[in-house]
């Protein structure tokens, strides 16, 4: 796994290397985008981290500037709030109290195809992407045993596959002289990242276990921002 990422990282240098380069080339035509973002985890990203908020960019370059075909290369930073979240009273004795507090910063990047309408006031696109994201999650585990104080470190710092699929639409505003306003909605996956669920932590007596897993870390992206070009 640990090659592969790297494999990712320079791939994705090169593809972006070859995205300014492709500008200059006859009829092709570029456009580059800036966004505010909202971040809504799922599946057992949703279990732990809050919503999140974060500022993204893009560059779409278009080879023949007449044709739908382009490479978008995409960045991110995002922060999810922190959210506390209660391991299952099951999983604890009965004078023992715990929950996780996680908070988490993530930065992304990636590159893929999209296809995009090149003409008229509203253009549907859609695009997707492989690439890399750097994590870094803030993650305690507190609460009470047998009476005593609990507080430990479960977070953890991690790069990881990732890989992105959207649509949106882009329309012309007269207020920015050769740009649109867009909205998109991404979904993204950060591959096998590691973090912990309530459910993976029980008690016993003054014993407190937990096992820290790979999980894939899901959100649902909205984005609004300007896009301009050629």
């Amino acid at each position: 796994m640990r090659y592969m990422r790297m494999a990712v990282i320079v791939a994705a240098a090169v593809a972006v290397s070859g995205l300014a380069a492709g500008v200059a080339h006859a009829g092709a035509r570029a456009e580059t985008g800036g966004y505010l973002s909202g971040s809504f985890p799922t599946g057992d990203w949703g279990e732990v981290a809050g919503f999140g908020m974060g500022l993204e960019n893009s560059t779409t370059v278009f080879p023949d500037a007449n044709k739908p075909f382009g490479i978008r290369q995409g960045a991110s930073l995002v922060y999810n709030f922190g959210r506390n979240v209660d391991v299952p009273t099951s999983n604890l004795d009965a004078n023992t109290s715990l929950h996780t507090e996680t908070a988490n910063t993530s930065l992304w990047l990636g590159v893929g195809p999209a296809l995009s309408k090149q003409t008229g006031d509203v253009r549907p696109f859609v695009y997707g992407t492989i690439g890399v994201n750097f994590g870094w999650i803030d993650s305690h585990l507190k609460g009470s045993v047998n009476g005593a104080s609990y507080d430990a470190t479960v977070g953890q710092t991690s790069t990881t596959f990732a890989w992105t699929a959207g649509a949106g639409l882009s329309k012309e505003a007269s207020s920015i002289p050769g740009g649109r306003v867009e909205l998109s909605v991404e979904y993204r996956s950060f591959v096998d990242q590691n973090y912990l669920l309530p459910s993976e932590v029980t008690s016993s007596g003054s014993s407190v276990s937990w096992t820290r897993s790979h999980h894939n870390a899901d959100q649902v992206l909205v984005r609004i921002g300007i896009v301009t070009g050629d």
